[in-house]
């Protein structure tokens, strides 16, 4: 027997009237809603990296501390912090996903 339009039956209407609008409703949501918990997760790293060197800086027992260095390691936790949401990311797309 030959597949055609007309095999199917309801099957075509019940896809378009049923699951896409619900489709279109859960994709709504991850963008909108979900995915912008993650919008600004530079001006995050950046707060990371800030809130890093104060507290570097102010647990820093020499005279002269060696400020490069401490710059270097707030430079290192804004990147992990960076590193890591981004694999968040990717995770609750993932997660919504199954």
């Amino acid at each position: 027997m030959a597949v055609t339009p007309r095999s199917y039956g309801l099957f075509p209407v019940h896809i378009r009237s049923y699951f896409v609008p619900k489709l279109d409703l859960f994709a709504a949501i991850l963008r909108d809603r979900i995915l912008p918990a993650f919008d600004n997760i530079d001006a995050e790293a950046k707060k990371v990296e800030d809130e890093t060197y104060r507290q570097l800086l102010s647990r820093s027992t020499s005279e002269d501390p060696d400020i490069a260095s401490l710059g270097e390691r707030a430079a290192e936790e804004a990147g992990d912090f960076i590193h890591t949401m981004l694999k968040m990311t990717q995770a609750q797309i993932n997660l919504q996903a199954v």
